[in-house]
């Protein structure tokens, strides 16, 4: 039994082997053209970006402070009447204490006060000390109750009445009246606004003298705001003066003030 012999050559010829080398070197071409203009775009991208960051950095600035006020005359107030009272007995202080302080409350609300302007701040029951210098020596001697109430009033004219009843009740101590606004937070922001503003015109004219212009804000800084009252004194015959006919006390009153400070960059 004979073998035959199978054979299989590759095409030979120098045109066939040229066209498959030159479309390998084709292809490769492609994709390196490819590869290459890909990288040009990216980085054509990158770079733009980097520039505009540089350039961004690069802005000239100025740092600028601008003052907003905001004045408005005072609807709310606030005064603490305070009720001491000194027994032997510490039950006895506590009682009578108790019984006035809440005397000075029904008084109140006959005036006009609501229960949810009326606020207890301070309830002390305290031992009473005395010294006697014949026997170098300190020996309780009683007991001392001690009761505060805060009370808010939104008219003036209140308050007086308030410290009339409040000594008509046993009020003995009669602490600072403080004075300001119901809606703060509307003049806060109104007081802010004034103060960017402030900040821009200032920065228009120093730029203005060199002919340029504000671009843009870069940077903000709220340093806070100050509260605070001017005073001014009224006499007992003007708002001050309660209904009660009694010697009202002179009563300080005045404008009621909001101050923002804001630090402030600009580019230009």
């Amino acid at each position: 039994m004979g073998w035959s012999v199978l054979k299989v050559s590759a095409p030979n010829s120098k045109n066939g082997g040229n066209r498959m080398r030159k479309t390998t070197i084709m292809t490769i071409g492609i994709v390196i053209g490819s590869l290459i203009i890909g990288s040009i775009a990216a980085f054509g991208v990158a770079g733009a970006k980097d520039t505009q960051d540089v350039q961004e950095e690069n802005k000239n600035t100025i740092f600028v402070t601008g003052v907003g006020t905001v004045t408005a005359k005072p609807d709310k107030f606030i005064i603490d009447l305070t009720i001491t009272t000194t027994d032997k007995s510490a039950r006895q202080a506590q009682q009578q204490n108790d019984s006035k302080a809440n005397a000075l409350i029904e008084a109140l609300k006959k005036i006009g006060c609501k229960e949810d302007d009326l606020e207890t701040t301070g309830y002390y029951l305290n031992p009473v000390y005395k010294y006697f210098p014949e026997d170098n020596e300190s020996r309780l001697v009683g007991y001392q109750a001690s009761y505060t109430l805060k009370v808010t009033a939104y008219d003036l004219k209140k308050i007086g009445e308030i410290i009339d009843k409040g000594t008509e009740n046993g009020v003995n101590q009669i602490g600072s009246i403080n004075y300001t606004v119901k809606n703060e937070a509307d003049f806060y922001a109104e007081a802010l606004k004034t103060a960017m503003r402030d900040a821009k015109s200032k920065a228009d004219t120093a730029l203005g003298e060199y002919s340029l212009k504000v671009l843009s804000v870069k940077n903000i800084n709220i340093a806070g705001y100050q509260p605070y009252l001017t005073n001014k004194s009224m006499s007992p015959s003007e708002d001050s003066r309660g209904g009660g006919g009694g010697v009202a006390p002179n009563i300080i009153s005045g404008n009621y003030s909001i101050t923002v400070n804001v630090n402030v960059e600009f580019n230009y």
